[in-house]
């Protein structure tokens, strides 16, 4: 169903088709209105004391630190063609650039993490890839 919006004049309300609720609701939450709660079915108008709340609609993009993702791409093709040690240089690397960057929670520093504790764990050292995997487990839970 299609919702139209037609200004019925001076009085400020809005006549709207609610055949499909969900499409209301979609609307109202993109743009940041919270409707008192009653049967629309019945009068499909509302006006401004129908208005139960507004609220901003923050957008946001996720931020991406491009020299770390490049290091952490780079870190990643060093481990998938055996380039262990190369590999762990440049993601720890990547990694303290990230911490800088980002704090300590953010989704790549828990990828990090993980590459860090699977190449630990190829290298044999068990106990730093268990330190790894608990850290990238914690940033996980977090964000």
């Amino acid at each position: 169903a299609v919702v139209s919006t037609q200004s019925t004049g001076d009085d400020g309300l809005v006549k709207m088709p609610l055949g499909n609720l969900q499409m209301t609701r979609l609307i109202c939450k993109a743009v940041g209105i919270q409707l008192v709660l009653r049967d629309y079915s019945e009068n499909p108008r509302f006006s401004e004391s129908d208005v139960m709340n507004m609220f901003p609609v923050a957008k946001h993009s996720d931020p991406r630190a491009k020299d770390t993702t490049k290091l952490k791409d780079l870190a990643e093709d060093r481990l998938n063609n055996g380039y262990l040690a190369e590999s762990h240089d440049i993601i720890t690397e990547a990694l303290n650039t990230m911490l800088q960057v980002y704090g300590p929670l953010h989704p790549d520093i828990e990828s990090s993490h993980k590459h860090l504790a699977h190449i630990s764990y190829l290298f044999g050292r068990i106990g730093q890839a268990v330190s790894h995997q608990k850290q990238a487990l914690l940033a996980s839970e977090r964000v």
